[in-house]
């Protein structure tokens, strides 16, 4: 089960009873494949070939024009909070078009969003409003 449910640990564990597993959100992929891999006695075989290969991004490099305006950021950022990755995905590509001298930065956000790295997201949002300021 996945669930945004924040009650106590212990009122979890007595539903837990029912589900083979818990999950909270915002889902990391790398916990719901773990969980599966456990549940279902998997073996993960990975294909090289469809790995994606990672992208550099350095905020120092970052011209005052590659960066989203704050007020997109304010929103990213609370998107990002509420781990609303379609919302995240659809806001970035309102900046684009608003924006798109910002492609290079919402590649990375775009990259964090889909591999579900809210962590990761959420500290590169953090980064960049103070980068702005």
């Amino acid at each position: 089960m996945i669930s945004a449910d924040a009650r106590l640990e212990s009122q979890r564990e007595a539903s837990a009873a029912h589900h083979d597993a818990y999950l909270m959100k915002p889902l990391r992929l790398a916990i719901l494949l773990d969980s599966l891999k456990q549940l279902l006695d998997l073996r993960w075989i990975y294909d090289k070939q469809d790995q994606r290969a990672p992208i550099s991004f350095s905020l120092s490099e970052l011209s005052s024009e590659q960066i989203p305006s704050q007020s997109h950021l304010v929103r990213l950022g609370q998107l990002g909070a509420i781990g609303h990755v379609r919302g995240i995905l659809s806001q970035l590509d309102e900046i684009g078009a608003a924006q798109p001298s910002t492609g290079p930065t919402l590649a990375y956000l775009r990259r964090l969003a889909e591999d579900c790295d809210l962590d990761g997201y959420k500290d590169t949002i953090k980064a960049l409003v103070f980068h702005v300021v």
